[in-house]
C-alpha cells in the first residue's frame, strides 16, 4: 500500500479508535447518571403527585384518634357519640367515618341501620390492636372502591371497638394514571405481597402479580427501582415508591429505550458531529498528503528516468528538510553513478570486442575440426565408386526432413552433423572387407556392423559432436528391435536418429552398389510403406514422402 493512501487510512482508524473508546468510556458513566437521574426525578414526581394522598391519610389517622380520645369507652354508642363523627367528617378526605362493636356490627355516618362488617379481614387486624389501612376493597353499600382506615378502640389494653374511616379511590386512581416519566411509561398501585390494585392497562396486562411476573420476591426497600422484561422479552424498568403509612407502592413502568431516549439523542447528535468532523479531516489530510508528497513523487519519477539510463538528471531542492536532503544525495549520487557509467560502458566496449574475436576464433576452429573429419569421411568415400557421396546426400535428406517437422535450429545443428558422420566408423573398417565386390561372409558382415561402434569411438572425445553421438551409433536401430549394435526398440530410439535411418536407407536404395541395382524414386517409397513400424517410424516416413515427392 503506498504511502499516499495508507496516512488517510491510518488517520481514520486513529479518530475512530479514539472515538470509540470515548464513546465505550462515557457510555457506563452515562447511563449510570440516566439512572441516577430519573430514580431521582420518578421518586420526585411520585411524592409530587402522591402528597395529597399520604396528607389524606395521615390527616384521616390523626381525625380518627381524634375522635377516640372523645368516645365513652366504657360503653359505645352510636347516637351519644354520633357527633364527633359527623364534625371530623367535615372537611376531610372521608366520605364516611363509623363505630365498629366488638361483634363486628357497625354504625356510620350517612346511615342509622346497623351494618354487619364480619367478613372484613382487614378488622382481625384492628382488633389484634394495629392501625389497619387496608387493600381498596369494595363497598357494598356505596358501589365503589375505597380504603379503610381502621383505628382499634381500647380499654384496659383490651379491644372493645374500632373507629373506621373511609377514602374513595376515585382521586387515587385519578392520580396514580397520571404518573409518567417525560410523558412515557405508566403508574400502577400493588401491595407489599405485589398484587395489583390498579392499572391503567388492567385489561391488558397479563398478570396479577407484579413480583412474580418480574422475578421478584419482594422490593428490598421503601424505594429505588428494578430492571425487568415483560411477556414479549421487552426490557423495562419499574421505579418505586412506598406510599407513607400504608403497606402501598406506587410503581412507574418504562420501556429502557424510552428511558435511555435522551442520551441516544446526544450520541446520535455525537455521531453526526464526529462524521462531519471525520469528512474534513479526511479532506484536509489529502491535501496536506498531497503537498508533503510532490517532492517525493518528484524524486521517483528521476528514479525512473536514471533507470531508464538518463544519467545526467538533477532533482530540484524545493525545501531544507528530510525530503530536501535525501533530493541533494540523490543527485550526488547521480553524478558518481554518470561518472562510473562512462567507464563501464568503455570497459564493456572493450570486452564485447574481445567476445567477438574468441566466438569468431572458436566458432572458425570448431568448423576447422569438422572440415577435417568431413574430408576424411570424403576420402573414405572416395575408395567406393558406389558411396561417393552418400553422407553429403543423407545429410541433405536428414535436413529435409527436419525442416519439414519443424525441428529448432539446435537440432537441425545435432542432425548436420551427425548425419554427415554416420558413416565415419568406417574409416576403423579394412578395405578388402569394406570394398569387396561379392557377398560378405557372416563373420566379414559381422565386422562390417561394428562400424556404428567405431565411429562413437573415432568422434567421442570432441566436446562439440557429444549431441550427435547417439546419431552414429544407433542410425542401424530398427522400431522392430531387430536392428544393431544395441537393439534399441520404438520409442528407446531418438527423433534423430530415426531420421538419419530413413534417410540412409533411402540413398541406398536408389543408389547403384556392388551388390544390387538402384530403384527408381516410386519403388523405394514403396519399401518405406512396407517397413513401416517393421524398420522406420510411420510418422517419418510419411513426412519424408511428403518432402520427397514436393521436391
Amino acid at each position: 500500500m503506498k504511502l499516499k493512501h495508507k496516512l488517510p487510512l491510518v488517520s481514520i482508524l486513529l479518530l475512530i479508535v479514539a472515538f470509540v473508546s470515548l464513546w465505550l468510556g462515557t457510555q457506563r458513566t452515562a447511563l449510570n447518571f440516566i439512572m441516577d437521574y430519573q430514580h431521582k426525578m420518578s421518586l420526585l414526581n411520585i411524592e409530587t403527585r402522591t402528597k395529597d394522598i399520604e396528607h389524606s391519610i395521615n390527616d384521616g389517622k390523626h381525625k380518627l384518634k381524634r375522635i377516640i380520645d372523645k368516645l365513652d369507652i366504657t360503653h359505645l354508642n352510636w347516637q351519644k357519640n354520633s357527633p364527633y363523627f359527623y364534625n371530623e367528617l367535615e372537611g376531610s378526605a372521608f366520605d364516611k367515618i363509623g363505630l365498629v362493636y366488638s361483634d363486628r356490627t357497625y354504625n356510620i355516618t350517612g346511615s342509622d341501620v346497623l351494618g354487619d362488617l364480619s367478613d372484613r379481614e382487614y378488622l382481625e387486624q384492628v382488633f389484634e390492636g394495629e392501625i389497619v389501612i387496608s387493600d381498596p376493597i369494595y363497598s357494598r353499600s356505596d358501589g365503589t372502591y375505597q380504603i379503610v382506615i381502621g383505628i382499634p378502640v381500647n380499654n384496659n389494653y383490651e379491644v372493645v371497638g374500632a373507629v373506621i374511616g373511609t377514602i374513595p379511590m376515585i382521586n387515587i386512581e385519578e392520580i396514580i394514571h397520571s404518573l409518567n416519566i417525560e410523558g412515557r411509561g405508566y403508574g400502577f398501585l400493588i401491595n407489599k405481597h405485589g398484587n395489583v390494585i390498579l392499572h391503567p392497562k388492567s385489561d391488558e396486562i397479563p398478570y396479577d402479580n407484579f413480583f412474580q411476573y418480574s422475578g421478584i420476591d419482594r422490593f428490598h426497600a421503601k424505594n429505588g427501582y428494578i430492571p425487568y422484561e415483560n411477556f414479549n422479552k421487552i426490557k423495562k424498568y419499574a421505579f418505586f415508591k412506598e406510599l407513607e403509612g400504608t403497606e402501598l407502592f406506587i410503581v412507574i413502568s418504562i420501556n429502557q429505550s424510552d428511558l435511555y431516549s435522551p442520551i441516544t439523542r446526544i450520541f446520535n447528535k455525537n455521531l453526526m458531529i464526529f462524521s462531519l468532523v471525520l469528512i474534513l479531516v479526511l479532506f484536509l489530510t489529502n491535501i496536506l498528503i498531497k503537498k508533503m508528497l510532490k517532492p517525493i513523487n518528484s524524486l521517483i519519477d528521476g528514479m525512473k528516468k536514471v533507470e531508464d539510463g538518463e544519467y545526467i538528471l538533477q532533482v530540484p531542492v524545493d525545501k531544507m528538510d528530510e525530503i530536501g536532503d535525501i533530493a541533494i544525495q540523490f543527485n550526488k549520487t547521480i553524478e558518481a553513478i554518470s561518472f562510473r557509467d562512462e567507464e563501464l560502458q568503455a570497459l564493456n566496449e572493450e570486452l564485447a570486442a574481445s567476445f567477438e574475436e574468441i566466438n569468431q576464433t572458436s566458432d572458425k576452429l570448431l568448423q576447422s575440426y569438422f572440415d577435417i573429419i568431413r574430408a576424411l569421411v570424403t576420402a573414405m568415400e572416395l575408395k567406393d565408386s558406389y558411396t561417393k557421396g552418400h553422407s553429403e546426400r543423407v545429410m541433405e535428406y536428414s535436413l529435409m526432413l527436419g525442416k519439414k517437422i519443424n525441428l529448432t535450429g539446435k537440432e537441425l545443428e545435432i542432425l548436420r552433423h551427425g548425419s554427415i558422420l554416420h558413416d565415419i566408423g568406417k574409416l576403423g573398417i579394412p578395405d578388402n572387407i569394406l570394398l569387396k565386390p561379392d557377398k560378405l561372409s557372416d563373420e566379414e558382415y559381422q565386422f562390417i556392423q561394428k562400424h556404428p561402434e567405431k565411429g562413437e569411438a573415432f568422434i567421442g572425445n570432441l566436446e562439440f559432436l557429444q549431441d550427435s553421438l547417439s546419431i552414429i551409433r544407433n542410425h542401424h536401430e530398427r522400431i522392430d528391435g531387430m536392428g544393431y549394435p544395441d537393439g534399441l526398440k520404438g520409442d528407446e530410439i531418438p527423433q534423430l536418429v530415426k531420421i538419419v535411418t530413413i534417410a540412409d536407407s533411402y540413398d541406398a536404395m536408389i543408389t547403384n552398389r556392388a551388390y544390387k541395382k538402384p530403384l527408381n524414386k516410386e519403388e523405394a517409397i514403396k519399401e518405406l510403406i512396407k517397413y513401416k513400424e517393421i524398420q522406420f517410424d510411420s510418422y517419418l516416413v510419411d513426412k519424408f514422402i511428403e518432402a520427397i515427392l514436393e521436391s
